[in-house]
């Protein structure tokens, strides 16, 4: 049995999800490394591969330590939460969670781990555009919750959007730059519900929808606060070049012109991207009620304190 909201998890619930674990990858498949560094060596120079396989290694083994030092409550969490990938990748690719012109882009473990980007959705719009929001999974409530929202706010200060160094998708392959990025986390009930459904092959309708209107709601509330944060951050910086100019500092105030420009583009690229998650949230959860809608997000304790965080960072 999982840990109630009462319990933190034990050295038990940790055998016992790991368990579970292995008889939903007998069904669904163990997840395969489909893009590693090999795919990269007629594009990168052989001294930036190896550069990036030691920073690999470096950070793996840091996580190790963390999670080795971080109690049985951080293992169960972080092993749910790879858990949860997995199963979001399988939802959408084989059952189509969010309809067939939404795909995933398979990510190599350099850009999970360096980069921070655990799936990548590809959504493929009339004529045949393409855009692309990353996910990041965080289900701890930790510090690393925290430094991973800090990271996209760092990130639209400077005038950019997550990036990918190992991108493969059919012919297409090399480095994708100011990518949408949003963090998902959900209750643990939902996600061992789930795994229970898949396992026990008794679809569980409602708990999918809750599930999706989670991450698609999620996502739609960052991807809205971003976008007003970025465009905020130009106004900033744009007033900043007007002082710059008149104190002479033409130079900086150059500088300062360009990634108030830079940050309008992210402003647009994520109102794509938001107009795009509102879209999925009326194609897929149009039959929910406002009450229902409602109740969702207020019993997932996990959105809530996401919730909290994020308004607590992103000050515009």
């Amino acid at each position: 049995m999982p840990p109630t909201s009462f319990d933190s998890p034990s050295k038990q619930h940790c055998e016992d999800l790991g368990g579970s674990i292995l008889k939903l990858l007998e069904i669904i498949g163990r997840p395969k490394i489909e893009v590693d560094f090999e795919h990269f060596i007629d594009l990168y120079k052989k001294e930036k591969i190896e550069e990036d396989r030691k920073e690999l290694a470096r950070l793996k083994a840091i996580f190790k330590k963390d999670s080795e030092e971080g109690g049985y409550d951080l293992k169960y969490n972080q092993m749910l939460g790879r858990t949860f990938e997995v199963l979001v990748r399988y939802c959408i690719s084989k059952k189509e969670w969010l309809g067939k012109n939404v795909e995933i882009v398979p990510v190599s473990e350099f850009d999970d781990v360096k980069n921070g980007i655990d799936i990548l959705l590809k959504f493929i719009q009339a004529g045949n555009n393409i855009n692309f929001l990353a996910l990041g999974i965080d289900l701890t409530m930790s510090h690393h919750l925290f430094d991973k929202l800090n990271r996209i706010k760092s990130e639209i200060d400077q005038g950019h959007l997550a990036k990918m160094d190992y991108f493969l998708d059919g012919n297409h392959k090399g480095q994708v730059s100011n990518i949408p990025r949003t963090i998902v986390g959900i209750d643990k009930d939902l996600i061992v519900k789930l795994m229970e459904s898949i396992t026990t092959g008794m679809a569980d309708a409602v708990n999918d929808k809750k599930i999706k209107y989670l991450i698609l709601r999620e996502s739609e509330i960052q991807l809205e606060i971003y976008q007003k944060y970025a465009l905020n951050r130009s106004k900033i910086e744009s007033e900043k070049a007007k002082e710059l100019m008149k104190a002479g500092r033409l130079e900086e105030a150059q500088k300062t012109l360009e990634l108030s420009s830079k940050q309008i583009s992210i402003a647009e690229k994520l109102g794509t991207d938001l107009r795009i998650v509102l879209d999925l949230q009326a194609k897929h959860t149009d039959s929910m009620s406002p009450n229902t809608r409602a109740d969702i997000l207020d019993k997932d304790t996990v959105f809530k304190e996401m919730q909290k965080l994020l308004f607590s960072i992103f000050q515009y």
